[in-house]
């Protein structure tokens, strides 16, 4: 069985670029896999699981923010499945490809609601864009969108020079 290298070289193999398609000297596309191979070492490449430990806890803001990059993740999966999907006629393959891919869609769901309970601004959001939400697809006008959410603000911007929104207009000196 091979050694694996030495570090300086394996050093040496992780600094290549990694696309996956490159164009050599004279300019032709060629395939080659995301990792270099390093004998000895598995073909497949794998996540640290504690590249992103912090010598502390995350606060709930902190917490907030990783959850929005897995749930990233999530709806990434989502759409690389449903592209599996799309490129097969195999009905078996499918058929698993939609289970796993309604796996994602719960845990894209399951991270939104965490995301809700961790920020309370986020929160307040999906509540006011719900109702904003509900006017647009009822045909309401513009204004009666932009106001939804606004509460008590809403009888004071009818009259001029008393709305407090921050507006382009608002921001000029």
């Amino acid at each position: 069985m091979t050694e694996p290298p030495a570090r300086p070289q394996r050093e040496a193999l992780e600094s290549v670029d990694q696309r996956p398609w490159h164009t050599d000297a004279s300019g032709s596309y060629t395939f080659r896999p995301y990792w270099p191979y390093v004998p000895g070492e598995s073909l497949m490449p794998q996540t640290n699981p504690f590249h992103s430990m912090v010598p502390r806890k995350l606060t709930d803001s902190e917490l907030a923010r990783a959850i929005r990059l897995d749930m990233e993740a999530e709806l990434d999966a989502i759409n690389l499945y449903a592209a599996h999907i799309d490129a097969t006629d195999n009905e078996d393959a499918k058929a698993i490809l939609r289970h796993v891919m309604d796996e994602e869609r719960e845990h894209a769901a399951l991270f939104w609601e965490l995301i809700a309970r961790l920020d309370p601004a986020q929160a307040e959001h999906i509540k006011v864009m719900s109702e904003k939400f509900r006017l647009i697809v009822s045909g309401a006008s513009h204004e009666a969108v932009e106001a939804a959410g606004e509460g008590g603000e809403r009888s004071a911007a009818a009259e001029p020079g008393l709305d407090k929104r921050l507006t382009v207009g608002s921001l000029r000196r």
